[in-house]
């Protein structure tokens, strides 16, 4: 009976019963027309114990070396009011969902994806970046196999132009029918397949306000310093096909990339005010060599470089195996060493380069969000066969 009222209240909210009565009303604790029964309640509303409160109790719970709680997700209909919001962000809280990003058959159009976020008030509300299940399952009553078609808004969301990253966002009860759990068990098998970056939620969050805060300040010709960013690590300019960095002229920068006609600039999070020059007029066809090593791809985060002529440190970590691509400045084989934070050696190996000056690799010592240090450096045989010569 409780599942079937609380199914009876989500149709009602999106108009498919008639409106409560006002003696219904009356009896319910309402919050944006969502009835929500407070019959159960011990005591008032309060909002210091619902965010404060929350965070504080779930921290209790923790190991010590697991990191604090960072992100609250909201429920039932996503809308948050502007003191929630506000009540989150002052107990240390990022806050994502809402938006119900579609772009299917079903919503064949750019008008059924959401923004990043919205402002509520003077509070910033972030959206998760697809929509869950329940549309695509008219509210988990029918299509119990519709959330495979998620695999139709990734695709269209990525192609011609990128406007939402990869998010599988679904409910525990997904598991709960043979259709739904096929429906997901394919959208993980279809991501499988996708060059991703897996970060977590509270991650993505802290980087999604970063792309309403960062600040672009004229530093000379095609020459930009970047303040205020927070998370938001990667820039991307558009039409710059025929553009490429300028590490010159540059600071605090860890890769380029050109992609559907855009090129794509990795910055390094420790680097408080990066500077990110370009120059014009390059070849899109042949690869960009530059006199320093610099990252095209990466499955993990990165940051911290250190680059010192072929020779280059950094910190990793991320989820999964950690394959990643970087542009050498001289051909040859190099030796790749990973280490843990207290420098214990994890993994060591040799690869060479493509005709390209591409080094790709894979470090089959999986992360798990913990930071690893990796060198790469060219191996002594390519100096004493270049001596030789």
């Amino acid at each position: 009976h409780f599942l079937e009222e609380k199914t009876r209240q989500i149709k009602q909210f999106i108009g498919k019963q008639p409106a409560a009565s006002a003696a219904e009303k009356a009896a319910s604790y309402s919050v944006h027309d969502f009835v929500t029964p407070r019959s159960y309640a011990c005591e008032p509303f309060d909002l210091n114990k619902e965010m404060q409160g929350m965070k504080t109790l779930v921290d209790s719970l923790l190991p010590p070396n697991k990191q604090p709680m960072r992100l609250v997700q909201w429920s039932g209909n996503t809308l948050p009011f502007e003191g929630a919001i506000r009540a989150a962000r002052q107990a240390g809280l990022y806050n994502i969902n809402g938006g119900d990003s579609r772009f299917d058959r079903e919503f064949a159009s750019y008008a059924w994806v959401a923004p990043i976020g919205q402002e509520v008030g003077k509070e910033r509300q972030i959206y998760s970046s697809n929509s869950n299940e329940n549309t695509y399952t008219e509210l988990w009553t029918d299509r119990f196999y519709g959330f495979r078609y998620l695999q139709r808004t990734v695709e269209n969301t990525e192609s011609p132009i990128r406007v939402k990253p990869f998010n599988i966002y679904y409910h525990m009860y997904s598991g709960e029918k043979e259709a739904s759990l096929l429906a997901l068990t394919d959208n993980y098998n279809y991501a499988r397949t996708q060059e991703l970056t897996p970060v977590t939620a509270s991650r993505f969050a802290y980087l999604a306000n970063g792309f309403y805060t960062a600040r672009f300040i004229p530093a000379g010709k095609k020459r930009w310093e970047i303040h205020d960013r927070g998370g938001l690590q990667t820039i991307r300019f558009d039409h710059g096909e025929t553009s490429g960095v300028d590490f010159a002229r540059s600071r605090g920068i860890i890769g380029q990339r050109h992609y559907q006609n855009s090129l794509y600039v990795y910055l390094d999070e420790t680097v408080t005010t990066p500077i990110v020059a370009l120059k014009e007029n390059i070849s899109y066809d042949s690869p960009l060599i530059e006199k320093r090593p610099y990252l095209i791809s990466s499955r993990w985060l990165i940051k911290s470089l250190n680059s010192e002529g072929k020779h280059l440190d950094f910190l990793a970590w991320g989820y999964g195996k950690g394959a990643m691509s970087w542009r050498m400045p001289a051909r040859g084989v190099y030796h790749i060493r990973v280490s843990d934070a207290d420098g214990k050696r994890l993994e060591e190996m040799d690869m060479e380069t493509d005709e390209h000056h591409e080094l790709s690799f894979t470090l089959l010592n999986e992360s798990y969000g913990i930071i690893r240090q990796v060198e790469i450096s060219p191996k002594r045989a390519n100096r004493a066969k270049k001596n030789k010569e």
